[in-house]
């Protein structure tokens, strides 16, 4: 990447037409993610944070908690404020997620011109981050974003700030550094890896001779930095062990290391810094795993060795620059093995959100094994007798080459992007409930079920239930345990549809007429084909009457008292408990209730062509 020797300076008039260049660069970038972003939607775990959030007081207990393992109180509070402002609305998530990566993609290019200063070497490493699809993933997904863009700012913000320490050992620079993990640390734990990043510099290029002497000049130099980070790191993990460390229950499976190290180093991040994956498997609705094809695999696998090669024979010291993404691929690997893979498998490698940062602190390394730093006690230069670079010497060919790779990255990203776009499932289940839905002057009767599981996983029960991730129409529904005739149940796609039982339990009678007659005399038990046990069961009783009848109903745990209106119709109730029968009990006005065969299951919405379950009790 080096265009001139070391000690040459680039002239103030090349230095702002590089900059000019990389501000377009940025500002091409923003537009490309804006467009995806602006029409994107909410998917998963973001409907998990609106139906914890939705119509909550804000407090320390709601957001401080960690989900899935993860610290995130800023980015659940930016969450609460939104949900609070209109829940369903993605704007503002989308302009948070691109102000984030504008403070990200800046902050990058501000620490690249710090350490090399303002000379063309330092466009291919801006230009490969921009626009790798390695960090598109997460960036227009609120859940990841949200976290995964507060690293990339730490990386960026966090080493410039620290870079002004190592030059001019101002503790103020420190206390920078300090302000910016610590307020990214507030969105997502992995930020903690940067004190790695931060390491790695300050040894590798403000430091000389060997480890020892290093450490020790570390201290000598740099002592209150030292302790200041070390003391902020370990109150981090005080509070992170505290309040959102989870360790996964693996079953007994061992770690898939091999196929895990296979998939996330082969087959997602060396394929992405040179443009790839190019293609995509779909994992469900818009989640996308990374499938390049075995010619890509090679190909990046070569250019990457041949890269490292080219480079170590040119340079002296170019080495230690890829200390930096081999540092956080063994952190990845490791924190994906043993918060992921043990339960999910080595399929997990192939997601490009757990590798994020990589599209940052590669190019870096890149950078950092090509050019000099500014300032430094120790950095690149060229061996003594070595040819120029055919291609980090010639401006032209680095040129093509860096366009070639944001051409087949621009490739990869509008794949992911126009997939996930199209994937409309979760807007359009919440469309149709607003459409379907009933008004607060006449709200529908709803049975209580778990949304689809490409909306939300049961792992949060009840919160996956309608009664929470609908809240935002809770004057247009409600949730009675029996009901006659008219209820309904949300279907899969967020249709409105009235309740079919599905029987899994029923009384021995036959399918229509009178199974049993309840007088005021005489109650009736109605005994069970099988015992029941559990929550939210509910039961279809059809019936006949001639009058208004009270009733009371008992099953289980579950007590109903109602009127029953004349004619033949349905009663629906919910039941709860150990049984193995119903007993009804006339507690009202009415000569007598003949009653049919009672079937006790699960909700189903009952979709067109379904067998109609009107059946009649009549004597």
């Amino acid at each position: 990447m080096p265009d001139r020797p070391r000690e040459e300076q680039p002239a103030p008039a090349q230095g702002r037409l590089v900059v000019l260049v990389c501000v377009l660069l940025i500002a091409a970038q923003l537009a490309f993610r804006g467009w995806a972003v602006l029409g994107s939607w909410f998917q998963f775990d973001d409907v998990v944070f609106i139906s914890r959030l939705y119509d909550q007081p804000w407090s320390w207990d709601l957001v401080g908690a960690g989900y899935a393992g993860h610290f995130m109180p800023a980015g659940l509070t930016l969450t609460w404020l939104f949900v609070q402002l209109d829940p369903l609305g993605f704007t503002p998530y989308a302009l948070t997620l691109l102000g984030l990566q504008a403070l990200a993609s800046v902050g990058f290019l501000l620490l690249l011109r710090s350490l090399f200063g303002a000379r063309w070497g330092i466009v291919p490493a801006l230009a490969v981050y921009l626009f790798s699809a390695i960090t598109l993933n997460a960036f227009i997904w609120w859940a990841a974003g949200v976290n995964q863009l507060a690293l990339q700012v730490a990386l960026a913000w966090g080493l410039l700030c620290h870079l002004a320490y190592l030059r001019s050992g101002r503790f103020r620079w420190v206390l920078a550094t300090v302000a910016v993990i610590v307020v990214c640390l507030a969105f997502y734990e992995k930020v903690l890896l940067v004190y790695g990043a931060v390491a790695i510099v300050t040894l590798a290029w403000f430091t000389s001779g060997g480890a020892r002497q290093r450490l020790a000049q570390v201290w000598s130099r740099y002592r209150a930095g030292v302790v200041t980070h070390v003391l902020t790191g370990l109150v981090f993990i005080a509070v992170y062990v505290q309040f959102a460390l989870t360790l996964p229950d693996t079953g007994g499976k061992s770690l898939p290391a091999a196929g895990l190290i296979g998939n996330m180093v082969t087959k997602a991040w060396l394929p992405a810094m040179f443009g790839g994956p190019l293609d995509y498997s779909v994992l469900a609705g818009p989640f996308q795993l990374v499938d390049p094809a075995d010619t890509v695999l090679l190909l990046a696998l070569l250019l990457a060795v041949a890269f490292v090669v080219h480079v170590d024979r040119t340079f002296l010291r170019s080495r230690r620059a890829w200390l930096l993404p081999l540092f956080f691929v063994l952190a990845d690997l490791g924190l994906v093995a043993a918060a992921r893979a043990s339960v999910i498998g080595s399929t997990i490698g192939l997601e490009f959100r757990y590798v994020t940062e990589l599209g940052m602190v590669t190019p870096l390394a890149a950078a950092l094994a090509t050019m000099a730093v500014r300032g430094a006690v120790e950095t690149v230069e060229p061996r003594p007798g070595a040819a120029p670079s055919p291609l980090l010497a010639n401006r032209e060919v680095m040129a093509l080459a860096t366009a070639v790779v944001v051409g087949l990255s621009l490739v990869s990203s509008l794949r992911f992007v126009d997939h996930w776009r199209g994937s409309k499932e979760s807007r359009d289940y919440f469309a149709n409930v607003d459409r379907t839905l009933g008004s607060p002057e006449d709200p529908t009767p709803l049975v209580n079920v778990s949304v689809p599981q490409y909306l939300m996983w049961g792992f949060d029960y009840p919160r996956n239930t309608n009664k929470y991730v609908l809240a935002m129409y809770d004057d247009r529904f409600t949730f009675p345990d029996v009901a006659q005739d008219d209820i309904f149940v949300i279907d899969d796609d967020g249709v409105v549809r009235s309740l079919r039982v599905a029987p899994v339990v029923t009384t021995e009678g036959p399918e229509e007429g009178c199974v049993d007659r309840l007088t005021a005399r005489r109650p009736v038990t109605l005994p069970l084909t099988d015992t029941v046990d559990g929550t939210d069961w509910w039961a279809r009783l059809p019936y006949a009457t001639k009058q208004a009848t009270g009733v009371r109903i008992e099953a289980g745990d579950t007590t109903h008292e109602l009127t029953l209106e004349p004619g033949l119709r349905n009663l629906y109730f919910r039941a709860d408990g150990h049984f193995d029968e119903v007993t009804l009990t006339l507690t009202g006005p009415g000569r007598w209730v003949c009653v049919g065969n009672l079937s006790l299951g699960f909700p189903q919405p009952q979709e067109p062509g379904d067998d109609d379950q009107s059946g009649s009790a009549a004597p």
